[in-house]
C-alpha cells in the first residue's frame, strides 16, 4: 500500500479505451498509514472523491440471464453444482443464485420478481420456497461485509395446476437499501428438488 500525504484526492478506473468506468461490486478499502508516518489523509477516505460515471448498463432487468436462455450464465450453486437442461428447461440447483445489477436500485422505486416453475417430484404438496436478497454493505472501520436479507417472494401453486408454482413478489429499496454495495438474489428450494422454470 501507499500512504497519501495529506491534501484532497480524485480517483477513477478507465477501461481499455479511455472511457472512465467504475467496477462491478468494488469496494474502496483505506488502511491505516504506518505508524511513523506523518502528515497524510485519514483511513476513513474523506479526503478521497471515488468518480463513478452515470450507469451505462441495462437497467430494465436488474437480473442476467433470468430466463436461463443462455444456459446457466451468470448463476451460481450453494454447493456449486448447477445444470440446466435446454430441452426440458429444468434447473438442478442447490439454492441457486446471482449477484443483480446493485448500481442500478434506486430507492422508494418498486421492483417485481417473477418466476413461474414445476416441480419435479412426486410430493409436490410439501413443496415450500422462497426468494430473498442478500444485501453486502461493507463497513470501513472493521474491514469486513455486513449481511442482511430482504425476503420478496414466497413460492405459490397455481391453482387448479398441481405442481405449478410461482414466485411473485415486489420489494421496495429504503435508501440505505440503495446505498448497498452488492446485492445477491437467492431462489432458496427449501426441499432442494429438482424444478423446471
Amino acid at each position: 500500500g501507499l500512504a497519501l500525504p495529506s491534501g484532497s484526492f480524485r480517483i477513477h478506473f478507465e477501461n481499455d479505451d479511455g472511457t472512465i468506468v467504475f467496477p462491478d461490486y468494488a469496494v474502496p478499502i483505506f488502511e491505516r498509514a504506518p505508524q511513523y508516518c506523518e502528515n497524510y489523509i485519514g483511513f476513513d477516505g474523506r479526503d478521497i472523491t471515488i468518480v463513478r460515471p452515470e450507469i451505462s448498463v441495462d437497467c430494465y432487468d436488474l437480473t442476467h440471464n433470468g430466463s436461463f436462455e443462455n444456459g446457466v450464465e451468470g448463476w451460481q450453486s450453494l454447493n456449486g453444482d448447477i445444470n440446466w437442461e435446454g430441452s426440458s428447461k429444468s434447473l438442478r440447483a442447490v439454492r441457486p443464485s446471482q449477484y443483480i445489477k446493485s448500481q442500478c436500485v434506486v430507492s422508494n422505486r418498486t421492483y417485481k420478481f417473477d418466476m413461474s416453475f414445476s416441480v419435479l417430484h412426486t410430493n409436490t404438496k410439501n413443496y415450500q420456497g422462497s426468494m430473498f436478497l442478500r444485501l453486502y454493505s461493507f463497513n470501513i472501520a472493521t474491514g469486513y461485509f455486513e449481511e442482511r436479507t430482504v425476503l420478496v417472494a414466497r413460492a405459490e401453486e397455481k391453482e387448479d395446476d398441481e405442481g405449478k408454482y410461482v414466485f411473485s413478489g415486489e420489494w421496495t429499496p429504503t435508501e440505505e437499501d440503495a446505498m448497498t454495495d452488492k446485492m445477491e438474489l437467492i431462489v432458496l428450494d427449501h426441499s432442494l428438488d429438482e424444478v423446471r422454470i
